[in-house]
């Protein structure tokens, strides 16, 4: 698998769930670990459902399509980070120290 498949299977993953107050997402990912990023302006319930419980679950729902159709036997560890930072200042590599992070969407200011 690599870095296209993956922003190929999140953007699926986050249609119709994007509101305003996402300011970005991003990825990282090795041989054996995917982590997502989801920046949000605010902490607003409605987008913590939805990264929660649809962008996440259709991601795994679709990873595991691709893994399978594909005949790949890769087991990846899986998590994702909401993170609530209005500053204008704000370093998407600053969250996991990594210069390897790939960014799916950045509103611009």
């Amino acid at each position: 698998m690599n870095v296209f498949h993956l922003y190929y299977l999140l953007s699926q993953a986050c249609l119709f769930e994007i509101s305003d107050n996402f300011r970005s997402i991003a990825f990282e990912f090795n041989e054996s670990e995917i982590k997502i990023y989801f920046i949000l302006n605010k902490k607003i319930e409605d987008d913590l459902e939805s990264i929660n419980q649809e962008i996440i679950s259709e991601f795994e729902i679709l990873l595991d399509g691709f893994l399978d159709s594909s005949n790949l036997n890769l087991n990846y560890s899986f998590n994702h980070h909401i993170v609530i930072n209005d500053s204008k200042e704000f370093n998407i590599n600053e969250l996991s120290g990594s210069d390897k992070i790939e960014v799916l969407f950045m509103k611009r200011w």
